[in-house]
């Protein structure tokens, strides 16, 4: 159930390696989910000895959990017609249509309409009365090219997002931060630095807006408090009362929307 040795950097519980990731964790150890799996993070401070013991003590807690996280794991995201995307949490339909001048270069656009995600630019299959050039989209380079458009657009849509809701909450909470940046994260929705620049997580957006402004809230009210202490979350409430909500939301659909196009390199 348990293998590691010394100095070794995985460890291997029920069947699985995990990469062990040393931390400036104090006393405990953590599992986090990553595009990759599940890593295990570690106290830097401990011996091999010490560490050894502390996995071989929690080890039966380590695998049940391990499995927990697993079965939460959504499967890749699937460019096929008809499927479902989230923005802002609203459910909508992936379309996908083919234009009669696209080739095989030709930039793929990406427009919310309705509960219909079009994504548009692909060479149209001429066999195909309908023009959708579905069958285009079979190998993996055509998958990657749409999924990259994808990401794209919300990268886009995030960034439109941000830079209208933070001026509002800043103002609320009288603080000023110095930029916002919309990145890929695989572990966390947000950060906020001392000098005031401010990042997001694109994937945020499928989330409901109500979530994310909780996100946009937490990160502002680290520029006053760069920490989770009592005063800073007793802040974060004061100027956001859905904060168990959004908190409880996350927990709950959060890992499906971390993992949401991981498969991209």
């Amino acid at each position: 159930m348990f293998d590691r040795s010394a100095a070794a950097s995985s460890i291997t519980i029920g069947g699985q390696v995990l990469p062990i990731v040393k931390s400036a964790r104090k006393k405990s150890i953590a599992l986090k989910s990553q595009a990759a799996g599940v890593e295990l993070h570690v106290p830097r401070h401990l011996s091999d000895r010490a560490l050894t013991n502390l996995l071989k003590q929690n080890a039966t807690w380590i695998e049940k959990k391990v499995g927990s996280m697993n079965a939460r794991v959504p499967p890749a995201f699937e460019c096929s017609d008809g499927n479902t995307i989230w923005v802002e949490g609203q459910a909508c339909s992936l379309r996908l249509n083919s234009l009669p001048h696209a080739t095989a270069k030709t930039r793929l656009q990406c427009e919310l309409q309705g509960s219909d995600f079009m994504v548009y630019g692909w060479p149209a299959d001429k066999s195909d009365s309908k023009q959708t050039g579905l069958s285009d989209y079979a190998d993996d380079k055509s998958k990657q090219r749409v999924r990259q458009a994808i990401q794209a657009w919300f990268v886009s849509h995030a960034r439109l997002y941000f830079d209208a809701r933070l001026p509002y909450f800043a103002k609320q909470i009288g603080v000023s931060y110095a930029s916002i940046a919309v990145k890929t994260y695989k572990a966390r929705w947000g950060s906020c630095y001392t000098d005031g620049r401010i990042q997001f997580n694109w994937k945020l957006l499928q989330a409901p807006t109500w979530v994310v402004d909780y996100v946009i809230v937490h990160e502002l009210c680290h520029l006053v408090h760069a920490n989770h202490s009592p005063a800073f979350w007793q802040l974060v409430n004061h100027h956001y009362p859905h904060t168990p909500q959004a908190k409880r939301w996350l927990k709950q659909e959060g890992a499906g929307l971390i993992h949401f196009l991981n498969e991209i390199k």
